[in-house]
């Protein structure tokens, strides 16, 4: 996992980066959050699921590109998917009496720019570049290296500005609630540094403070 704090006004906001699955982030993120003792938890997910991540788990199926990310990452240590960090979260919420929020592009809202960006051939290079990697992974020495890897290969053209469109969302409802408390938000370590980088444009006096783990 890697933090990092951005000093929004008037409240903190602490960005909680999750390689997605890997044995021991989930008890680092309840671990983090009840060090924090936020008032809001955000999560990096459509605000329906919020209340539907049990029932999401549960239903969720594994696509190719799931099990070459989960093969890949396992070099580091055990893999879940779904990934358990966003249940640890909605955990430590309720152990500090914070307040859930999903804080990422609705369904719908992903669904309308996904159709109107991505072509036939853009999701036949991705499923190509997904099964050169199959066999060819990323040659990182980190788990985190390695979850950048992934994402640059296989969010290339239009799926790099839906990422940037995620990133956007998150950051604009990170800093509306923090103007009402501090926020905790766990979010893939993909989009860490999007994230952060769009808060510190509209709070300039904030400060980093990174600490990895």
């Amino acid at each position: 996992m890697e933090r990092i704090h951005v000093q929004s006004l008037p409240h903190s906001v602490h960005l909680l980066g999750a390689c997605q699955g890997l044995e021991g982030e989930a008890k680092l993120t309840h671990e983090a959050i009840l060090e924090i003792q936020p008032r809001f938890v955000a999560l990096g997910l459509d605000p329906y699921l919020v209340d539907h991540v049990d029932a999401f788990e549960a239903g969720s199926q594994f696509s190719v590109e799931d099990k070459v990310y989960r093969s890949g990452l396992e070099e580091w240590g055990s893999v879940t998917l779904p990934p358990p960090e966003y249940a640890a979260a909605i955990d430590a919420a309720d152990d500090v009496g914070a307040n859930v929020e999903g804080v990422d592009l609705p369904e719908g809202e992903y669904m309308d720019r996904y159709t109107d960006i991505v072509s036939v051939f853009d999701l036949t290079r991705r499923a190509l570049r997904v099964r050169w990697m199959k066999t060819r992974p990323p040659n990182t020495t980190t788990p985190a290296a390695f979850c950048q890897a992934f994402d640059e290969q296989v969010n290339q053209g239009p799926y790099r500005e839906l990422e940037e469109a995620r990133e956007r969302q998150i950051a604009d409802r990170l800093e509306t609630l923090a103007h009402d408390g501090s926020v905790a938000c766990v979010i893939e370590i993909q989009r860490l540094d999007g994230v952060e980088t769009r808060l510190r444009a509209n709070s300039p006096r904030g400060k980093p403070h990174e600490a990895t783990t």
